[in-house]
């Protein structure tokens, strides 16, 4: 066999391989994995988005706070800085945010615990948000953490909980 004919024949090999395994392995990672993301937005939007933020969630005005330092402060302040993350989806988080505020005011916790309780409420919206996060091609990850973390500490700490600690803040995240 001629060694020129063997060399050919190795070539197209390789490219059938490279060919197979971007059918089979690529391509449908490019398709799938943006259907998955969109499927999970679909349900999330059609069945949770309300116990994200509700009518009442919506119709909150930070202005109103009581909490005259809370009234000025800028929430997730970084995260609304970097284009990563889609400033729709960011004025969820900060309505999260205003809630709890709300209601550590209207439920005056009296221990770290009672408060633990307020936080791990609003830890799970931003749970639920990071489907609304993954839709837009953004994610809660190390930096947004961060930012939402040194949120939940401020927001305890103008409160009168000084002692608070970020990971009991913001315990139930599961990001």
């Amino acid at each position: 066999m001629n060694i020129k004919l063997l060399r050919n024949m190795i070539y197209v090999m390789i490219g059938l391989i490279g060919l197979y395994y971007i059918i089979f392995f690529i391509v449908p990672n490019y398709i799938m994995i943006p259907l998955a993301a969109w499927n999970s937005y679909q349900a999330f939007s059609e069945s949770n988005s309300n116990t994200i933020v509700d009518d009442k969630t919506m119709n909150l005005d930070q202005n109103n706070l009581q909490n005259k330092v809370m009234v000025n402060y800028e929430f997730l302040a970084m995260m609304y800085r970097d284009p990563y993350f889609p400033n729709h989806v960011v004025d969820k988080g900060k309505l999260i945010l205003i809630d709890l505020c709300f209601r550590i005011e209207k439920q005056s916790p009296q221990s770290l615990s009672e408060l633990y309780d307020l936080t791990q409420e609003a830890t799970e919206k931003f749970n639920l948000l990071q489907v609304v996060f993954d839709a837009n091609n953004s994610e809660i990850e190390t930096g947004a953490r961060e930012c939402i973390g040194a949120d939940f500490v401020f927001i305890a700490k103008m409160y009168g909980f000084v002692d608070a600690d970020v990971e009991e803040l913001i315990a139930s995240g599961e990001w």
